[in-house]
């Protein structure tokens, strides 16, 4: 294990946030439309407020919240850097693989966007760019279809950085994570993946006195996850809220009667019924991982 050089001092980040530029679209298996509810200004601000000594952005496929947050300021703040989660996957697998690339420049991101099908070829790419990336919640799954444990032991040599803590993954889910990255030997980090205003509640501390320092220190295996889990009451307090924000969004946006008083009834009634959907969706992530084992262990 390396040691951290005498001028650094441990720094944190939460190395998994979403705004309002991310690419999101309604998300089927909780049945409501999911988009971030913070600007890049707003989680900029709020991811200080909590502590945070640097600041990223990891919205889908897509890095205009930094062009964003660079409009707003003049410049980017020197303690941003620039990232993205890069929706990618595995040919002959169904499931979603999502891959951080952390500081990340635009060239990088349209050849990662180009080369986002297939996982290894996309992670080979920076690599060769000497680009940090992370293999986010690796038994997390979109469809709660049975997770395949031959994907997980075919795209493990491909990272060096998993995800081993997410703030809206339980804990019996990101102990299969940290389990993944003994086994593949890899560093460790963690992030809130916040839609709402969950920023800086879990992330990754590492030794550094700049963020290029940061990251290094990660890509060297000196990083340690930090802070809450997700759990039940959480998750259904969060899609409550996203869900709910973004039914009264687009019910101040349509301009048909019946529709708008549709969506507002929708939105009210969100926090009836969110948690059977929430219970029925977490049932089905566990069985989903019925035939994913980790060592000697099954889950």
């Amino acid at each position: 294990m390396q040691t951290p050089h005498n001028t650094q001092t441990l720094q944190n980040a939460d190395l998994h946030t979403h705004t309002t530029a991310s690419n999101d679209h309604v998300q089927w298996h909780v049945h409501l439309p999911m988009k971030p509810l913070l600007t890049p200004v707003d989680a900029y601000t709020l991811a200080k407020r909590r502590g945070m000594d640097y600041v990223t952005f990891t919205d889908h496929d897509t890095i205009d919240g930094a062009t964003e947050l660079e409009r707003h300021y003049g410049k980017l703040p020197d303690d941003f850097f620039t990232s993205v989660e890069i929706t990618s996957g595995l040919p002959g697998y169904e499931h979603e693989v999502h891959v951080n690339a952390f500081g990340i420049n635009a060239r990088q991101h349209k050849e990662s966007q180009r080369l986002r099908p297939d996982a290894r070829e996309l992670t080979a790419y920076l690599k060769s760019e000497g680009v940090l990336y992370a293999w986010n919640h690796p038994v997390w799954n979109e469809s709660n279809r049975p997770l395949d444990m031959q994907m997980l032991e075919t795209l493990l040599p491909f990272f060096s950085v998993i995800e081993v803590r997410n703030g809206t993954r339980r804990k019996h889910l990101c102990d299969i994570a940290e389990s993944l990255a003994e086994r593949g030997h890899t560093a460790r980090v963690a992030g809130s993946d916040s839609h709402s205003a969950e920023i800086g509640l879990t992330y990754t501390t590492a030794p550094a006195a700049c963020k290029e320092e940061y990251l290094a220190s990660i890509r060297a295996g000196l990083s340690e996850p930090r802070g809450q889990y997700g759990t039940f009451p959480r998750f259904v307090r969060d899609v409550t809220l996203i869900g709910k924000e973004n039914l009264l969004r687009m019910a101040r946006k349509e301009h048909r009667i019946l529709r708008r008083v549709g969506l507002r009834a929708l939105a009210r009634s969100t926090s009836v019924i969110v948690p059977p959907i929430v219970y029925l969706y977490h049932r089905g992530q566990d069985r989903s991982l019925a035939k994913v084992t980790i060592g000697t262990e099954a889950y």
